[in-house]
């Protein structure tokens, strides 16, 4: 009996000295979610810059990995810069 008395004495000693790591699932759920969220706000901004004179966004689409504006003109064309580059050979209908 007094050596169970001491093992549970010994165990709950030593529980005290081990440090606990918290449960960090949450906080990482969190930064996904800001990652997220500043991601899909990247993407409409950069919509959003681009638009016609009636403030309509042009139409945006991926052409070979890399994307493409279809404006007023009825040309695509891409961003080089602050250049305009005229597209010739996008064909997306």
């Amino acid at each position: 009996m007094q050596r169970i008395l001491l093992s549970v004495l010994a165990v709950l000693t030593l529980d005290g000295c081990y440090v606990h790591e918290p449960d960090r699932r949450e906080e990482r759920r969190e930064e996904r979610r800001e990652v997220e969220h500043r991601r899909e706000g990247a993407e409409h901004r950069r919509e959003a810059d681009y638009r016609d004179r009636e403030g309509r966004p042009y139409r945006h689409e991926r052409w070979h990995d890399e994307d493409v504006y279809r404006r007023e003109d009825g040309r695509w064309y891409s961003r080089r810069g602050n250049e305009w580059i005229v597209r010739l050979d996008v064909d997306i209908q």
